[in-house]
């Protein structure tokens, strides 16, 4: 069997498996019958008494019409990165830009909601060292952010050079993202997608590099949009039926 085909029967079995009902709950009577939480009840060490971890389970947050978002976007993770770039490749502009290109379909997006007077990044110098949920609520509070988004993307290509046919690439991407709500520490929407893109060599690509980079960047955007399109309906939800 062909070892492209293999790897796609394989991969599609990770990306049917990816949960899709992230944010589900929030759509419930039971849900909206809830006691509204309003402050944290996590300890210094995120450490919960069984009593607030009752209270927790029973109730519900409330979301802002109006909020500022808070976001850390970490480095995108591929092992081609500095095939692509080259080993300065943080200093790349095409790598910087390709950066952008990323967050700009969660920016995007997410404006495009209505829900957001702001969304900022954050600048990697407030970044703490040893990134705990508890760290980041509490640089979310000093940046006035009422949610905190924490994303990743990785990706990797996998190519098959022909002699009498455009060679071909198959692209796998995936993004984790979470985000936090500052108010309470609770964590009411936390998603996994991954993507396949299957793409053939066309007049533009220079080289097989050129090709490769192409494949994985539409990939990775194709993911990035499935992140943002599941929050974007989570704060639909959370407008009408909360």
């Amino acid at each position: 069997m062909n070892k492209l085909l293999i790897l796609s029967i394989s991969l599609m079995i990770i990306y049917i498996n990816c949960g899709y009902s992230a944010g589900g709950l929030y759509k419930s009577d039971e849900y909206k019958e809830r006691k509204e939480l309003k402050y944290s009840l996590f300890g210094k060490n995120d450490e919960l008494s069984e009593k607030n971890i009752r209270r927790i389970l029973n109730s519900r947050i409330k979301l802002k019409k109006k909020m500022k978002l808070a976001v850390i976007s970490f480095e995108h993770e591929s092992p081609r990165i500095t095939n692509y770039f080259g080993y300065d490749y943080q200093f790349n502009e095409k790598y910087l830009n390709l950066n952008a290109a990323y967050f700009n379909v969660i920016h995007n997006t997410l404006y495009k909601t209505g829900r957001f007077i702001e969304i900022t990044i954050v600048p990697k110098i407030l970044i703490p060292k040893e990134m705990t949920i508890n760290s980041l609520r509490q640089l979310s509070v000093r940046m006035q952010a009422d949610l905190f988004l924490i994303y990743k993307t990785y990706s990797n290509i996998f190519s098959e050079r022909n002699i009498f046919s455009p060679n071909e690439t198959k692209a796998y991407s995936a993004v984790e993202g979470a985000l936090i709500h500052t108010p309470t520490g609770i964590i009411p929407f936390a998603r996994t997608h991954s993507v396949i893109h299957n793409e053939y060599e066309k007049h533009i690509d220079k080289n097989i590099r050129e090709l490769e980079l192409r494949s994985e960047k539409i990939a990775t955007i194709k993911a990035l949009r499935l992140l943002a399109n599941g929050m974007s309906n989570f704060f639909g939800w959370q407008e009408k039926e909360i």
